[in-house]
């Protein structure tokens, strides 16, 4: 018994088989835009109003910054002071802010183009935001539990942790 032509199994077979329906379009990834430079205090190093760490944040991100909460909300100066330099190997923490939409689940107008299943969502545009200590005591937990209090009303939020990698 064959799969009638519009079956989402029929598809995924057909789609699984040929290597040219597996090429995803040109332009499929958002447009970040350039990086911009900003700096933070790395929980894990020394807190000194001199020991800022530049780091990278996406424009999309940075533009939309103060809708976010803001740079005192995640602990970073927008513009990177004189003596601070990028640490290498350094990956500092980031909170994942995900809007959430009025309606509980919303089918998107976009389709799977395997299936051509329409996608389901419950949030909509997100943003990473990288953060950083604000004092000395200050601990990564509790930068998470602020953005938490500020923001999960209107967010669905996770984090990454800082680290750093040896090179």
């Amino acid at each position: 018994m064959a799969l009638p032509a519009n079956n989402k199994y029929r598809n995924y077979y057909e789609w699984k088989r040929d290597p040219e329906k597996r090429k995803l379009p040109e332009g499929s990834a958002p447009d970040r835009g350039r990086n911009e430079r900003m700096a933070l205090s790395p929980f894990g190093l020394p807190f000194g109003a001199d020991d800022r760490v530049t780091i990278s944040v996406s424009k999309r991100s940075k533009d939309n910054l103060e809708a976010m909460g803001g740079a005192i909300l995640y602990n970073l100066l927008t513009t990177a002071p004189a003596g601070s330099a990028k640490l290498a190997g350094f990956v500092p923490a980031k909170a994942i802010l995900a809007k959430r939409l009025a309606s509980p689940r919303t089918v998107s107008a976009t389709a799977n183009r395997i299936t051509g299943r329409a996608y389901k969502t419950n949030t909509g545009d997100s943003y990473t935001m990288p953060f950083g200590r604000e004092s000395g005591t200050s601990t990564e937990f509790e930068a998470q539990s602020e953005i938490i209090a500020a923001q999960q009303e209107n967010h669905v939020i996770s984090f990454t942790p800082e680290r750093r990698r040896s090179i």
